[in-house]
């Protein structure tokens, strides 16, 4: 009995585990069976469920660009939303909505910056990629991740 009980718990350990983003994903893609059209009204009708903007949409690469959704962070999100065959690739970018007032009328905003699981719990990376990966579920069918991007660090003498 303890040989299954310590087997179970393993199991669901590792799934858990396993069901995880990769650190540095940057696409989340959902796989269904749908046709692409299909896809592009389901993640039309997903968007006005949740009062999410649309910004742009081409209908002919079945492509949808979000408008800014903000957080409770002060943060806003954009989603930028590939239909296609049998799966539906979202990506996207974020700006943390935090502003610079340097005096004399100069204010510095900052840049907008890929959403990218950097795996670092809490940061605003973290809950942009959540809040990412939560809409993909919402569409249904089966999340995988895709484009992995690994941070190289070039060394001051490698540089020149």
């Amino acid at each position: 009995m303890k040989k299954f009980a310590l087997t179970l718990t393993l199991s669901i350990f590792f799934l858990v585990i396993y069901a995880q983003a990769p650190k540095g994903t940057d696409k989340i893609i959902v796989n269904n069976s749908k046709s692409a059209s299909d896809n592009f009204l389901a993640v039309k009708q997903q968007l006005a469920e949740n009062s999410i903007a649309i910004a742009s949409q081409d209908k002919d690469i079945f492509q949808v660009v979000t408008g800014n959704i903000p957080a409770k962070s002060g943060a806003n999100y954009q989603y930028i939303i590939f239909c296609k065959e049998k799966s539906i690739a979202i990506t996207g970018k974020f700006t943390t909505g935090i502003e610079m007032n340097w005096g004399f009328g100069i204010t510095a905003k900052d840049d907008e910056m890929k959403i990218v699981n950097k795996g670092m719990s809490g940061s605003i990376f973290k809950k942009a990629f959540t809040a990412m990966e939560d809409f993909a579920k919402s569409l249904g069918g089966e999340i995988t991740y895709g484009a992995v991007i690994k941070e190289v660090k070039v060394k001051k003498d490698d540089a020149y």
